[in-house]
């Protein structure tokens, strides 16, 4: 695709190796002999699978198959150049096209080997396929922006370590989350990804398993707002990537979109309803509960600040001085000094 070129006196192209071809087959081909296109660079593997992805191509047969004999090379390229090419990759139209090429060719290893387990780790109902197909199916459903895409590569990468089979062949993965975001977090700051990246993709990882259920009270609800302002996660952040991990189990859409239609218009109507969500939505603030209690700042200023707000999301009209006030004082008696 590179090796074409226009006479600015001609208007035809001068294709000495074929590309035009390329181009209408669906190909990528290396110019020449790749491996030794390969050894000259070693991110033009990486960048194949990044055009694979971008372009929904096919790698040629003896270009794909030179990559695996130049990965001494391609360890040896700068991460920060690696973390740009699979930002390409992961927010391209196909990124499961370049993903399954760095699978195959052995560039998962090289970068991303926390993901290698991924790749046949089966799965019981309600999903349809592994784990790695999951997380591939997952990418479909998300729209193509950065956080989005990385924490869908990382969402279930603790589930290898965490499966278990219960005696009636039950697979589970309790406490995948936690791992999944150890995973997330190592890999991101290997490869050098901004702070603000690291911070959306935990956020994403650290609440996709949380499934609000219909016989949440309210204030569980607002409580889990609070989880995700907390955290920085938009609601609708949140939303967009629980529905497409929905979706990506395989099953049957209508139901999936159905009950999450349900949960997501509960959560938004009670977040219009604008509650406090944080300590500093409180109508005492830090300096008036000091002077109330008679005492400096500390640890139990945030004890009281949180008990507080958890009072105040089971019930927003509690957030008044007075009422505030009261509670306070009820705590303190009971607190240590």
């Amino acid at each position: 695709m590179e090796a074409l070129a226009e006479k600015a006196w001609r208007t035809a192209l001068v294709d000495p190796f074929g590309g035009q071809a390329d181009l209408a087959l669906g190909l990528i081909r290396a110019v020449g002999d790749p491996q030794v296109r390969f050894a000259e660079d070693g991110l033009r593997p990486l960048r194949a699978c990044r055009f694979a992805a971008q372009l929904g191509f096919r790698v040629e047969d003896a270009t794909e198959a030179a990559i695996p004999r130049r990965l001494e090379v391609a360890r040896r390229v700068a991460v920060e150049r690696v973390f740009v090419e699979l930002g390409k990759l992961l927010v391209a139209r196909a990124p499961s096209e370049g993903l399954e090429l760095l699978a195959r060719t052995g560039l998962l290893d090289l970068w991303l080997p926390e993901l290698r387990p991924l790749v046949d780790c089966p799965q019981g109902l309600p999903h349809r396929w592994d784990v790695w197909r999951h997380t591939l199916a997952l990418m479909a459903h998300l729209r193509p922006e950065p956080a989005l895409r990385w924490a869908a590569l990382f969402h279930d990468a603790g589930k290898p370590r965490k499966r278990t089979v219960d005696d009636g062949g039950r697979i589970r993965f309790l406490g995948h989350e936690a791992v999944s975001l150890e995973i997330a977090q190592t890999v991101l700051v290997r490869l050098k990804a901004p702070k603000a990246l690291q911070g959306q993709v935990q956020a994403l990882v650290r609440h996709h398993g949380t499934h609000p259920e219909p016989s949440w009270s309210d204030g569980a609800c607002r409580r889990f707002l609070a989880r995700l302002a907390d955290d920085g996660l938009a609601l609708a952040d949140w939303s967009a990537f629980r529905r497409a991990d929905q979706l990506a189990r395989g099953g049957d859409p209508g139901p999936v979109e159905a009950e999450h239609t349900a949960i997501l218009t509960r959560l938004e109507g009670l977040a219009a309803q604008r509650p406090p969500l944080a300590a500093a939505h409180l109508a005492l603030d830090g300096r008036a509960l000091m002077a109330l209690a008679g005492r400096s700042g500390g640890p139990w200023l945030g004890a009281l600040q949180r008990h507080l707000l958890d009072q105040v999301l089971e019930d927003p009209r509690r957030n008044e001085p007075a009422w505030l006030e009261g509670e306070a004082r009820v705590w303190l008696a009971g607190a240590p000094e």
